[in-house]
């Protein structure tokens, strides 16, 4: 029996620094058991919840995670991007050419499913962390950003 599918779309990877996409799989009891590393485009189940884990490098220093879930429809195509973003955050630093404001490098995430004429329409995520248990670790939602659009 086939199974109904969507298909989500991911930023390429170019360097170090571009984005990294994968789905989270778990066993039978719900224990998280790997990852599925995706690199350009991959089948979900539609209408059954996807975990999925976005990270991408800011700096040599910094990485921006994401972690969410979305229920994908029959035939529906998505994507999944990220943009850095610098925020001034007050400081400055002494360089050669002077004294320049510190910015603060952050990510904002972004999920769309893609229509037939290539329009993009923002899509619910739910926000969740895996808990840290040797044993089994599961997925909880995150109380601070549970959902998303």
């Amino acid at each position: 029996m086939k199974q109904d599918a969507a298909e989500i779309f991911v930023e390429k990877i170019v360097g170090y620094y571009e984005p990294r996409t994968a789905i989270r799989t778990f066993d039978k009891e719900g224990c998280f058991s790997g990852y599925t590393y995706v690199t350009d485009s991959a089948r979900l189940y539609a209408n059954n919840e996807a975990f999925m884990h976005m990270w991408k490098n800011t700096d040599r220093e910094n990485i921006c995670t994401f972690d969410y879930s979305f229920v994908p429809e029959k035939n529906a195509k998505y994507k999944a991007t990220t943009t850095q973003v610098s925020v001034p955050n007050g400081k400055r630093r002494l360089t050669i050419t002077g004294w320049q404001p510190v910015e603060q490098l952050s990510c904002e995430f972004k999920l769309v499913q893609i229509g037939a004429d290539g329009s993009e329409t923002a899509v619910q995520t739910r926000g969740y962390r895996l808990t840290n248990d040797n044993q089994c670790s599961k997925l909880v939602p995150r109380k601070d950003a549970t959902v998303t659009k």
